[in-house]
């Protein structure tokens, strides 16, 4: 039930429906739902054919950062700073 549910925290992950999926979950869980995920992990492109949920608020990508291909997985620098914006 959705009133019951105060928060959805996605981290990295896949593309998860189609678009009508994707439409009904959003009419009812978008505003709390977040997805915290770096745009070049491989992870969250696939599968091609589906959509994300939720909004893209707390999406990133190192590199527009100045951080360099062998460190943009960094946990610290990413997740961690990202969801601390979310519970602000």
């Amino acid at each position: 039930s959705p009133e019951k549910i105060n928060k959805i925290y996605m981290f990295a992950s896949p593309k998860s429906g189609n678009d009508e999926f994707v439409k009904q979950y959003n009419k009812m869980l978008e505003n709390k739902t977040y997805r915290l995920a770096n745009t070049k992990d491989i992870v969250t492109q696939v599968p091609p054919n589906l959509e994300h949920v939720g909004n893209n608020k707390y999406t990133f990508t190192f590199s527009k950062k100045g951080y360099t291909e062998t460190n943009y997985h960094d946990l610290y620098t990413g997740y961690v700073n990202n969801f601390d914006l979310i519970n602000k």
